[in-house]
C-alpha cells in the first residue's frame, strides 16, 4: 500500500488529470483520512467526490468534499484485510524488494 508520500502524489496525479487540483484542496489532510487506501481506492475517492459536485452542481471540490467521501470508502485494507495480511507474511520470507521508494528500502 503507498506511503503517506506516494498517497499525496496520487492525490495530485488524479485531481490534476480531472482539473480539479485547486488551493481549495489541501492533499496533506487527505493523506491522513487514507491510512491503508491503495491508489484505486484514492482514485475512487476522487471519481465519487467530482461526480458528487456535478449532480449537486457544487464546484469547485473542497478537501472536506473528499474527506467525506473518502470516510465512507471501504478501502482495499480492510475489504481484503486477511489476504493482504497473508500475501505480507509470505512476501517476507521471500528476498523482495518493495516496489516504493520508501526510507530505508532503496
Amino acid at each position: 500500500l503507498p506511503s503517506p508520500q506516494e498517497r499525496k502524489e496520487i492525490f495530485d496525479i488524479h485531481l490534476r488529470k480531472r482539473g480539479q487540483l485547486t488551493k481549495s484542496i489541501s492533499t496533506v489532510h487527505l493523506v491522513k483520512e487514507t491510512e491503508g487506501y491503495s491508489g484505486a481506492d484514492i482514485e475512487a475517492v476522487v471519481k465519487e467526490a467530482i461526480e458528487f459536485a456535478f449532480i449537486h452542481d457544487k464546484y469547485p471540490i473542497t478537501t472536506e468534499d473528499l474527506q467525506i467521501i473518502a470516510r465512507d470508502t471501504k478501502s482495499i485494507s480492510v475489504t481484503l484485510k486477511e489476504k493482504i495480511r497473508h500475501i505480507a507474511e509470505n512476501t517476507q520470507k521471500l528476498d523482495v524488494r518493495p516496489a516504493s521508494n520508501r526510507a530505508g528500502s532503496a
